[in-house]
């Protein structure tokens, strides 16, 4: 489900993965896809299937084409997994637009 996610950002979007400890080359996206341990049991206590947090960063220096970008990737991960939660501002000191998507994804064990 990761290269999923990730594939479909890149084929939507067209734009480059950066890498967090990297200096950003913007326009660009940061994906993190991790484990999300949850207190739950269901049925007989077997666990079937593991929660993943996924937090998408999309970073764009024209407003427009933030805009733009941003409710694309919305319409496509709402079509495809989940309406997400999404943060959005300028960042003032760094001069430039990011979003934040955050939604959690199972997968299937085994």
């Amino acid at each position: 489900m990761e290269n999923e996610i990730r594939n479909l950002i890149l084929n939507t979007l067209n734009v480059t993965e950066c890498k967090p400890s990297k200096t950003l080359s913007i326009p660009c996206f940061i994906f993190d896809y991790s484990y999300l341990e949850t207190g739950n049991v269901f049925g007989n206590g077997k666990c079937e299937y593991s929660n993943h947090s996924v937090q998408i960063d999309l970073y764009y220096l024209k407003e427009t084409d933030f805009k733009n970008a941003r409710n694309i990737l919305k319409n496509v991960l709402k079509d495809k997994f989940v309406y997400p939660t999404i943060d959005s501002y300028f960042d003032t000191t760094n001069k430039f637009y990011r979003a934040t998507f955050q939604f959690v994804v199972q997968e299937r064990e085994g």
